[in-house]
């Protein structure tokens, strides 16, 4: 399967929010104009409703609407599905030299001085990476 025609998780996040908002935004109006047309249609003798026009809409936004969320859903579960790769790879790459261990020694504490901070001796520890493993096919 080629990834070349589908967006990033941030793509698909970011249109998934417009769509849910704006979706939601017009199905909301269309709904308010539609009880406003029944409304207009039962108190008056002459007048000639749109409700079933305005009703229609309101369900086609509502679709876009769900639309939008299943996007939003989608690029929300990419995004922590790439972290989860970028935190696991970091992780095994934490005990890669270590023998199996079930807890390190317990440090000592450390001496109470003026405004110091005690400083952190993790040299075996390496920096978070910024960018995870690269992905097959890109």
């Amino acid at each position: 399967m080629s990834y070349r025609y589908i967006p990033s998780a941030a793509g698909l996040t970011v249109w998934g929010v417009v769509l849910f908002v704006a979706g939601g935004a017009m199905s909301g109006w269309m709904s308010a104009s539609a009880v406003r047309e029944s409304f207009l249609d039962a108190t008056s003798v002459f007048y000639s409703s749109n409700a079933d026009v305005y009703t229609g809409l309101a369900v086609l936004f509502a679709m876009v609407s769900m639309a939008g969320f299943v996007l939003l859903t989608v690029g929300v579960s990419r995004a922590m599905k790439r972290a989860d790769q970028r935190y696991d790879g970091w992780f095994r790459r934490l005990h890669q030299g270590s023998p199996a261990a079930p807890h390190p020694a317990p440090l000592p504490a450390a001496p109470v001085r003026g405004h110091e901070r005690p400083h952190s001796h993790g040299a075996g520890i390496p920096p978070m990476p910024m960018r995870g493993p690269s992905q097959p096919g890109r």
